[in-house]
């Protein structure tokens, strides 16, 4: 699934992803590193594409469960405040130069 964030007939964001289903649980991550392992969204729609990220996956999408990998200079502290005012539960780990929430 590829999330596409428009903003004045242009992309400034997008969100490479599969879900899994199991035992009726849905569940969102990256796609497989050597396909596409990032997001990509310009700098001044970073929080509002992070914001619609995690609204789509949990609200529209009903998703139960997510890990996404970041890169590690990614801004975390913003998805972090977005996981926190939608009251989702967030976690980072380090894990070889990356990042992941849940």
């Amino acid at each position: 699934m590829l999330i596409v964030f428009p903003s004045n007939n242009e992309i400034v964001g997008i969100a490479p992803l599969k879900m899994r289903s199991r035992f009726g649980l849905r569940h969102a991550c990256n796609l497989d590193f050597d396909i596409y392992p990032v997001l990509v969204f310009f700098d001044t729609y970073l929080e509002i594409c992070m914001d619609k990220l995690v609204e789509f996956l949990f609200k529209h999408l009903k998703c139960q469960s997510s890990d996404i990998v970041l890169e590690k200079n990614s801004n975390l502290r913003i998805l972090e405040k977005t996981c926190r005012n939608t009251k989702l539960h967030f976690r980072e780990t380090p894990m070889m130069d990356r990042q992941f929430f849940l």
